[in-house]
């Protein structure tokens, strides 16, 4: 369907590609990654918006079998292509919480809950070799609140060791607080200071004392960047 979308397309027939691709969103197999990934590329070279909005009412990210590990980065990638990098996020928690099963019934390996998204930087569109699933605050939460409920405890501890707190988006001020109660439930204490230092430093200065309350007292008069406490000022000053 895809080739022959394609096909229609270069050789002008608009007519015949619009009827074909409206057909097209309303049968392709949401349960193939591949299939989903080459219609919505199809798509995008074809200019069919529309359609690939139609595809995504169906929601192809929930239905998706989760188990063909190549087919769904191919998917991922495209969703970021057509500008929908939220729901590849969305599928990269998808795969984070079946691999976490799989983990904690011994059908898989924990290194194989890395491998998906972390190895393939194009997954989630990162520019720098990093996994959005990972940096995004918000994803990250979602994964360690799936994995508490499963008590998965071994794998919580090693998503925790991997630098969690380095790599975070600093940019989503919810995602972070979101992530943040998820880290304090669980009892990952340590790592959750990191984090508020470090939105702190990026000027949620907010979240920072929500999580840290001795920091309002500490803190009364402002940080500065290299996290110590601003001087005394008043209105005056200003």
């Amino acid at each position: 369907m895809a080739r022959l979308l394609e096909a229609l397309q270069a050789a002008g027939r608009t007519d015949e590609v619009a009827v074909l691709a409206e057909r097209a969103a309303q049968g392709v197999p949401l349960d193939d990654p591949d299939a989903v990934a080459d219609l919505l590329d199809a798509f995008r070279k074809a200019g069919q918006v529309d359609q690939i909005e139609a595809v995504l009412r169906r929601d192809p990210v929930r239905h998706v079998a989760v188990h063909d590990l190549r087919g769904v980065g191919t998917m991922m990638e495209m969703l970021r292509k057509t500008g929908h990098a939220d729901q590849a996020i969305e599928l990269a928690t998808r795969v984070a919480e079946h691999l976490a099963t799989e983990i904690q019934s011994g059908a898989a390996q924990p290194s194989e809950a890395f491998q998906v998204p972390l190895t393939d930087a194009r997954i989630a569109g990162s520019d720098n070799g990093r996994s959005a699933a990972v940096d995004q605050p918000a994803a990250l939460a979602r994964q360690i609140r799936s994995l508490r409920e499963k008590n998965a405890h071994k794998q919580i501890e090693e998503l925790l060791a991997s630098g969690l707190a380095e790599r975070v988006d600093l940019d989503d001020r919810t995602g972070l607080a979101e992530l943040l109660r998820e880290l304090k439930s669980a009892k990952a204490a340590e790592v959750a200071a990191e984090v508020a230092v470090h939105a702190a430093n990026a000027g949620f200065f907010d979240v920072f004392v929500e999580f840290n309350p001795a920091g309002r007292r500490q803190f009364r008069f402002g940080r500065e960047p290299d996290g110590s406490p601003s001087a005394p000022w008043g209105w005056d000053d200003l």
